[in-house]
């Protein structure tokens, strides 16, 4: 099913920006913004990667944490 959505109060410069960078890969805005509304859609959240990392482990049979994973990749928030 195919829906609207209307965005309200963005700026122009907010406007302007966009419209630029359509031009510039000769798009419209409509189809420029509704590749990256797809882009977004289809990018996991942090929350969602950790979960399928958690699974993947779970079912791995390892002992191997997703923090050591993590640490050892430079990326821990600790």
């Amino acid at each position: 099913m195919v829906v609207q959505i209307t965005i309200r109060n963005v700026p122009g410069d907010v406007r302007d920006a966009l419209k630029s960078k359509a031009e510039a890969e000769g798009q419209s805005m409509q189809t420029f913004l509704l590749r990256r509304l797809k882009q977004i859609a289809d990018t996991p959240t942090n929350a969602e990667l950790m979960r399928e990392a958690a699974e993947r482990l779970k079912n791995s049979g390892t002992n191997v944490s997703v923090r050591d994973i993590l640490k050892y990749l430079g990326r821990d928030s600790e």
